[in-house]
């Protein structure tokens, strides 16, 4: 998994907090007291984009369904491709990361057979329209380990309640795995706001 920002306010995230709350204060002081003070608005003004290439669709999926992600930009990128992410559990375990790999061979290939009887289907004349419907219903068949590709954007208050969202003890490792490496990546632009919560 590769995580990157790709889209961060010019100056800095910290910078326009600072200028939004219009405080006398340095911009790592500013988002430290108003994080203390519980006084986090200004936080909504700066925005970060992150890509991450190489996660696991159902942990793509599971980020998107979290509750904090609620009015988050979330775009998953859809299609299959051929590479998959064994999950860490299955790392050291070689055959049963080749169950997995075969079982996603099959789903893979009952998808591409799926979507092409369905682009055959004479019942719907509109080519167009027989081409989302084939994609939409076979993407019922796509497996969670199906290696995707997501782009995150929110703002620095959103991005907090993501991240520790994320790393609740119950939530599934990849998803750990990706918050760690998005809050590493997001550090430069905003280190205060994203120091150890």
């Amino acid at each position: 998994m590769d995580v990157s920002v790709i889209a961060a306010p010019e100056g800095g995230a910290e910078e326009l907090v600072a200028r939004v709350s219009q405080l006398d204060l340095s911009p790592a002081e500013c988002v430290r007291y108003l994080v203390e003070i519980g006084q986090e608005q200004p936080l909504e003004h700066a925005h970060l984009s992150v890509q991450v290439t190489g996660i696991a669709r159902g942990a793509a999926w599971v980020v998107r369904t979290l509750d904090s992600a609620r009015g988050v930009n979330v775009s998953i990128t859809e299609g299959v491709g051929t590479d998959i992410v064994v999950p860490q559990a299955l790392a050291d375990q070689e055959e049963l990361a080749g169950i997995l790999r075969r079982a996603v061979d099959e789903a893979v290939f009952v998808y591409r057979d799926m979507q092409s009887a369905l682009l055959e289907r004479e019942d719907e004349p509109n080519l167009v329209e027989r081409k989302r419907m084939a994609e939409q219903v076979a993407r019922y068949v796509v497996p969670g380990a199906m290696s995707t590709n997501m782009v995150i954007t929110a703002n620095l208050r959103q991005w907090r309640a993501l991240l520790a969202e994320c790393e609740q003890p119950q939530v599934d490792e990849e998803v750990k795995a990706l918050a760690e490496s998005v809050r590493e990546a997001l550090v430069p632009y905003a280190p205060t706001v994203f120091a150890r919560m």
